[in-house]
C-alpha cells in the first residue's frame, strides 16, 4: 500500500510551525545570552570587590605586623626598666639589712 504526500499546503503549514518555533527558541537564546552578560558583569563586579578587600586586608596586615614589632620592642624596653627596678630595690634592702646588722642593733 502506497502513502500519498501530504498536499502543498499542508507542507507550508508544517514548516511555517517549525519556523515559529525556532524563532522562539532563538528569542530565547537572546534572553539566555542578556541574563549570561548580566551575570558576567556581576562577577566582575564582585571581582573589583575582591581585590579591593584583599588589598586593605594586605595594608592592615603590614600595619598590624608593624604596630606588633613596635609593640614587642616597647615591652622590652618597660621589662628591661621593670627589672632593673626590682634589682634596685633588692641592692637597697640588702644595703639596709647590712647596714643594721653592721650597727649592731
Amino acid at each position: 500500500m502506497q502513502m500519498m504526500a501530504p498536499p502543498e499546503e499542508a507542507l507550508k503549514e508544517r514548516f511555517a510551525r517549525v519556523d515559529e518555533r525556532f524563532d522562539r527558541v532563538d528569542e530565547k537564546f537572546a534572553h539566555v545570552d542578556k541574563e549570561f552578560k548580566r551575570v558576567d558583569e556581576r562577577f566582575k563586579q564582585v571581582d573589583e570587590r575582591f581585590i579591593e578587600v584583599n588589598r586593605r586586608i594586605t595594608e592592615t596586615s603590614a600595619e598590624t605586623k608593624a604596630e606588633i614589632k613596635e609593640l614587642k620592642q616597647e615591652m622590652r624596653t618597660l621589662q628591661t626598666t621593670f627589672q632593673r627596678g626590682n634589682f634596685t630595690l633588692v641592692v637597697s634592702v640588702l644595703g639596709v639589712l647590712l647596714a643594721t646588722i653592721l650597727k649592731g642593733g
